[in-house]
């Protein structure tokens, strides 16, 4: 357990990775660790266009942006009253109606036509990971024995047991100092009801 070191060939030690930690049971391969030292803003390419998904981002990229005009317009003609985010809430899926501001239209449109319509899925795709570490990606992504997670101060990746994990979050969700249980699931209570419960418990 502890910091992983890369060795070569020979057996030496060649590099040693200070941005992953590994205290799972698991033996982190070469490519493995490579992988995760790249850090957490690291994006890997995707190697083909999912069109249907692709239509459902632009949808909820789209949604995002009427919200943020509708209520913006709202708050500066004074129509709509912002009050306290509820601590539970369930998720939306309203979306304001079409039409209310010509100018949206037209950018949207132009957007379309400019950056979206045209868009092609190129022939041929500069994948940003090696062979190795695509199949590392694929292997760790699909063990539910590990956890993979930020440091909680620090920019390195911890790689934990998933059953260490749970029993360590069941154990400070059964401190009775900081959490206390509720008889119904808080989701389904009034925002006022889960204010009272949380300032109580």
């Amino acid at each position: 357990m502890g910091r992983s070191n890369i060795s070569d060939s020979s057996g030496t030690e060649a590099r040693s990775v200070t941005n992953v930690l590994n205290v799972s049971d698991r033996f982190l391969t070469s490519d493995e660790v490579f992988l995760l030292s790249k850090g957490i803003k690291f994006c890997p390419m995707p190697l083909n266009l999912d069109s249907i998904q692709f239509q459902r981002d632009l949808d909820a990229f789209k949604r995002r942006l009427r919200l943020f005009e509708y209520f913006h317009s709202s708050d500066e003609n004074g129509d709509h009253t912002s009050l306290e985010i509820p601590h539970f809430r369930n998720k939306s899926v309203w979306k304001p109606p079409e039409g209310r501001d010509r100018f949206w239209i037209v950018f949207w449109k132009r957007f379309k036509m400019t950056e979206v319509d045209k868009f092609k899925s190129p022939k041929y795709i500069h994948d940003n990971l090696t062979k190795g570490e695509r199949q590392a990606l694929f292997s760790l992504s699909s063990d539910d024995n590990i956890i993979i997670k930020p440091e909680d101060k620090g920019p390195a990746f911890v790689v934990q047991n998933k059953a260490s994990y749970v029993k360590s979050a069941l154990s400070d969700l059964n401190n009775e100092k900081f959490y206390g249980k509720t008889m119904r699931i808080c989701h389904q209570m009034s925002p006022i009801k889960s204010r009272v419960l949380s300032k109580n418990a």
